[in-house]
């Protein structure tokens, strides 16, 4: 489930590395590698908080400027909220996972939009998302020639579509906040663009459907773009190794700052008019926060990345209709928060 999309889950006291004489500066080999047969869940939850800030409208009728009313409008708040949560029994061999199985326990994707201005009462709607893989258990089977997973459902003999079996990823473990080599305490390194996109798409492609969509292709296909033109920088830094009840639990400071673009385009041809509708979505994330990660047991303990949302939209529509033709040109910008959060049983 891509992307957009909370109160953060609550992180387990126990493993939190508390206050402590004894650190271990290393150097430390941090990477994915569970035991054979391991069993790990996982909690995830997505926050997006935001708020229409400015907007715009201008409309050329016959190559005239119209008169446009500049008022406040009205108020506009949107909140999403994504959870999934999941368990795997996992299936290791030569330091990699060669098979797994999934059930997934709960998703849903909230959306909420309020409007209210001083002359109106407060308008709240809620549109919800769901999956039919809830509830779902799955086998993933790696290829050892190819690397790729054969999935299947579970019992062999699932009444659902196997179009839900695309584009899932067994290989949900923020594996890849992690460095390449042995580090220090106090070192730095780059995190590869594709470990955020794995971070919001936990579990693949979860065919989440909003009420009033039919197939939910609109949704996943702003989600690959915004995906393909993700650009930007993202650090990642061994802030510390503490004890936690016993266990190494290294503590790892992320940074990121993240750009990308979303272009639509719709021809409009019926019999009142023809044109086009153009948007465009430029969004900034300025994010940061810590991951822990277990070196004992060599897997993720929890995850919060938090910070600032822009989103600048411009839409531009050109119709010709009975002779005439029209443009309206249209510009909101929307400021706002996002908030992962992650923990691992």
């Amino acid at each position: 489930m891509n992307a957009w999309g909370a109160t953060g889950l609550i992180l387990f006291a126990a493993l939190t590395p508390a206050a402590s004489e004894w650190i271990d500066k290393g150097p430390h080999q941090l990477r994915f590698h569970p035991a054979d047969g391991s069993r790990l869940a996982l909690d995830y939850e997505r926050v997006l908080e935001l708020e229409l800030t400015d907007t715009s409208r201008s409309i050329i009728y016959d190559d005239e400027e119209q008169p446009v009313e500049e008022d406040p409008g009205p108020e506009v708040r949107l909140s999403e909220t994504e959870s999934i949560r999941f368990a795997d029994t996992i299936g290791m061999a030569d330091g990699d996972i060669v098979s797994l199985r999934r059930t997934f326990e709960h998703i849903s994707n909230t959306y909420t939009q309020q409007i209210s201005s001083p002359d109106t009462e407060r308008i709240e709607t809620e549109n919800v998302g769901t999956s039919k893989l809830e509830g779902v258990t799955l086998n993933f089977v790696r290829d050892s020639d190819t690397d790729d997973f054969r999935v299947t459902f579970a019992d062999g003999s699932s009444a659902l579509d196997e179009q839900l079996l695309i584009d899932l990823d067994p290989r949900a473990n923020l594996a890849g906040f992690l460095p390449g080599a042995a580090v220090d305490v106090g070192d730095s390194w780059e995190v590869e663009i594709g470990s955020f996109v794995n971070m919001t798409n936990l579990g693949g492609d979860l065919k989440v459907i909003q009420e009033g969509e039919e197939d939910g292709e609109d949704s996943a296909e702003y989600g690959r773009i915004f995906d393909d033109n993700l650009k930007g920088r993202i650090v990642a830094r061994l802030k510390e190794v503490s004890d936690a009840a016993g266990e190494r639990v290294a503590k790892i400071s992320i940074e990121m700052a993240l750009t990308t673009a979303i272009d639509l385009a719709t021809q409009v041809d019926s019999e009142e008019a023809t044109g086009q509708e153009e948007e465009s979505h430029a969004i900034e994330l300025d994010l940061d926060g810590e991951l822990l990660w277990n070196l004992d047991t060599e897997v993720a303990h929890s995850l919060e990345i938090s910070g600032d949302v822009e989103i600048a939209i411009r839409s531009k529509s050109s119709y010709e209709f009975n002779g005439h033709t029209m443009v309206i040109e249209e510009s909101q910008d929307l400021d706002g928060t996002i908030q992962y959060s992650a923990s691992f049983e």
